[in-house]
């Protein structure tokens, strides 16, 4: 379930202009990824509720804390990660397949062990995934 809220969210953040968005999961080295803005997606929290039971399928309810960190070159200004966060992936996450409805915490701070500016923002979204019942 991680998973796909995880790939959801990149997909909605992918687009032909921008693909350096990665799940903080992956499996590719750091250093092959890009040297300029990169966002990492993670979901330090996450929890289901209730399931919903139908005649062949399963609906269960869910709530998370997604953590997106858009990083950017070290020399790069405070106004200049700000601004592609406000007008590149805000909007996106907005329109994305989740209902965020609480910002937990926005940050900026320099990683000096990556060399870069970091900027993180985490929110809660609740969602309901669905499962076919197969058993018979």
């Amino acid at each position: 379930m991680i998973d796909t809220i995880i790939n959801n969210i990149r997909n909605s953040l992918v687009s032909s202009d921008y693909n350096a968005v990665y799940s903080a999961f992956d499996s590719i080295p750091y250093y092959s990824k890009n040297n300029g803005f990169s966002t990492y997606i993670n979901i330090p929290e996450f929890e289901t509720h209730t399931p919903v039971y139908a005649l062949n399928t399963v609906f269960i309810p869910f709530s998370a804390v997604a953590e997106i960190s858009v990083n950017a070159p070290a020399d790069c200004s405070a106004e200049k990660l700000f601004a592609f966060f406000s007008e590149y992936i805000l909007p996106r996450l907005n329109d994305s397949d989740y209902h965020i409805y609480e910002v937990k915490k926005i940050t900026l701070k320099p990683d000096t062990n990556i060399k870069k500016l970091v900027l993180k923002y985490s929110f809660r979204i609740d969602g309901i995934f669905r499962k076919e019942n197969t058993s018979s």
